[in-house]
């Protein structure tokens, strides 16, 4: 397998360029001369048959000098360029002087932009432009934008035209992805060494459009969890993860799962959830519930089986059933009554197999986290950003605002692995650094589909470790929701939850093939 992509902080990104530097003996004028020249190779891309006129909107650190270089590289090929430089060029950095002199020794001229003042002819200039480069601010900012300095950011945008953001959108944070006030709305984004983490949260997405990954000419990250450096799973690689089958498999070594989910006006949960698990490939599903729940699952359910508790919710008759079991799946459209808490409480306590909590059961989690004591299994935990804000006792805004700090607490707090579902999956240890997988699907956002998933992973932890298990069912997941996109024309919205679940097996044969 192909080695999994480096995703940096903004601490990380700056030791890597003191490391090419101070180590590799690469001067850091030509990092930011090669830079420049790849991001002119994407801006010319994005201009195409156009000879429109390119403006780049440079600050007075190192990402203004990228943008000088880029400037001077789409000169040269014969497209009409200006630079807007926001500041006073006594402001700027040392590496900007040199490039900002090579800009003008070619001939280049630059207008400064250093007060309201030049906002009016700052706004007619960007009217006037086919492409906007924001070479504004890079992964340093760390401070909101206010006054004329945000006005910068909202001409920009305001302008409508399309932005190719150098390294970061500026006013968006490397680390949390948060939003500094305000933030550049790219088009496309690229990146120099490595993408930043921020890039990847949900706040962040609809900023950085489609990123690209720069190659400075010099030697690239690793992805290293063991020295705190995330990693990104392509599809392929997520998939890469499941192994083929022997032609000798049976349903028995396929494996075991028993879903612990619906109630009275949720039994679709649970259908999906145990049709997810068959499709992902478990040999044997059993509903295990209330004599209410698995009567009415009875009605549809074919594949699957059912086990029907005793009245009293006998956690011996429970501790028994799940023993024979390979994983279990606990909480879609589980309820919110008295005997779904005193079920979810009887199964955390009597499960000793990898468990799946997802949805309802996550809710009983976050109303009482003291269900978890003693719990022995091996714990997959799939919250999104409301149930992940429950969990913790924060604000879903206050997620948003640090969406891998937050996942990170909550594996602290819980000791599980956490599948955080956003645009992005996030899968998160305590003690490591995040692991991104998937990628962003429209039509994933359709009721059911994350029932789906928590069936997959359940059929998935039979054979894999709690993290592969969800950096593989994330990407299963998503290619599964892709190749129903195909077979509909492309289309963004539509897509059932069982049809998706149906999907599964195609995605996972064209991913573990590759």
């Amino acid at each position: 397998m192909t080695p999994c992509e480096p995703v940096l902080t903004r601490a990380q990104s700056r030791a890597f360029d003191t490391m090419l530097i101070e180590t590799a003996h690469l001067p850091g004028l030509v990092l930011m001369e090669n830079a420049g020249r790849v991001a002119a190779e994407r801006a010319r891309r994005m201009l195409g048959e156009s000879r429109g006129e390119v403006l780049v909107v440079a600050g007075t650190g190192n990402n203004g000098g990228d943008g000088c270089a880029l400037a001077r590289h789409l000169a040269r090929q014969g497209h009409p360029t200006q630079v807007w430089l926001v500041g006073s060029a006594e402001a700027a950095s040392r590496e900007l002087q040199v490039m900002l002199a090579a800009w003008r020794g070619t001939g280049g001229t630059f207008e400064v932009l250093d007060g309201p003042a030049r906002l009016e002819p700052f706004w007619q200039a960007l009217n006037h432009a086919t492409l906007i480069v924001d070479a504004y601010f890079g992964t340093g900012l760390t401070r909101p934008l206010e006054g004329w300095l945000a006005s910068v950011v909202l001409a920009m945008n305001e302008s409508a035209r399309p932005i190719l953001a150098l390294d970061l959108p500026s006013g968006l944070d490397a680390d949390r992805g948060a939003i500094h006030s305000v933030v550049v709305r790219a088009t496309e984004t690229v990146a120099f060494g490595a993408v930043k983490l921020g890039c990847f949260t949900p706040l962040a997405v609809e900023q950085v459009g489609r990123v690209h990954v720069a190659d400075l000419g010099a030697p690239a990250p690793v992805a290293d969890p063991t020295l705190g450096i995330s990693q990104r799973f392509s599809l392929a690689q997520g998939g890469a993860l499941l192994a083929r089958r022997l032609p000798a498999m049976h349903k028995g070594r396929a494996g075991r799962v028993a879903v612990v989910a619906g109630s009275v006006g949720a039994y679709g949960a649970a259908h999906l959830a145990a049709r997810g698990a068959l499709r992902g490939g478990a040999g044997l599903v059993t509903h295990v519930g209330r004599a209410e729940t698995i009567r009415a699952l009875e009605a549809e359910a074919r594949e699957a089986m059912t086990f029907t508790l005793p009245a009293n919710l006998s956690g011996d008759a429970l501790r028994q059933q799940l023993s024979g079991m390979d994983a279990v799946v606990m909480g879609p459209g589980l309820g919110l009554t008295d005997d779904s808490r005193l079920l979810c409480k009887q199964v955390l306590e009597a499960v000793s197999s990898p468990l799946v909590l997802d949805a309802d059961a996550l809710t009983w989690l976050a109303r009482e986290p003291s269900l978890l004591s003693g719990v022995q299994a091996p714990l997959l935990l799939t919250p999104h950003a409301g149930e992940l804000a429950r969990l913790l006792g924060n604000s879903v805004d206050d997620c948003f605002l640090d969406w891998s700090g937050a996942l990170q607490r909550l594996c602290d707090v819980t000791g599980a692995t956490v599948l955080l579902k956003g645009p992005y999956t996030f899968v998160g240890r305590s003690g490591c650094p995040p692991t991104i997988a998937g990628e962003p699907c429209p039509v994933l956002a359709t009721g059911g589909s994350g029932d789906v998933l928590a069936g997959l992973l359940g059929a998935l932890l039979v054979d894999l470790p709690a993290q592969q298990a969800a950096v593989a069912g994330a990407s299963v997941h998503v290619r599964g929701a892709q190749l129903w996109q195909a077979a509909h024309g492309g289309a963004d919205r539509g897509m059932l939850a069982s049809e998706l679940a149906d999907a599964l097996p195609s995605a996972i044969a064209e991913l573990s093939a590759r």
